[in-house]
């Protein structure tokens, strides 16, 4: 009995050496492919319509023409 418990031990022990050095592994492989972080941001755009006519703009941009967010009247969105 005593045999078999030291044998567990012995097999936990291993796997927790395990764990960490695959953890380390880990770590160092992300760091090296992380890099620059201002090389991981992305920019992402889309097109807006102008208005050249004045009428139109501010019929865009009146509160009223707005919808609730979420049931929230505090905050308002175009559709």
């Amino acid at each position: 009995m005593w045999h078999e418990a030291r044998a567990n031990e012995k097999r936990i022990k291993e796997l927790m050496v395990d764990h960490k050095k695959r953890a380390e592994r880990r770590r160092a492989f992300y760091e090296s492919r992380l890099g620059d972080p201002k090389q991981l941001l992305r920019v992402i755009g889309s097109s807006a319509k102008l208005y050249p006519d004045a009428e139109q703009f501010y019929y865009h941009e009146n509160p009223g023409n707005l919808m609730p967010w979420q049931g929230n009247t505090d905050i308002r969105i175009d559709r």
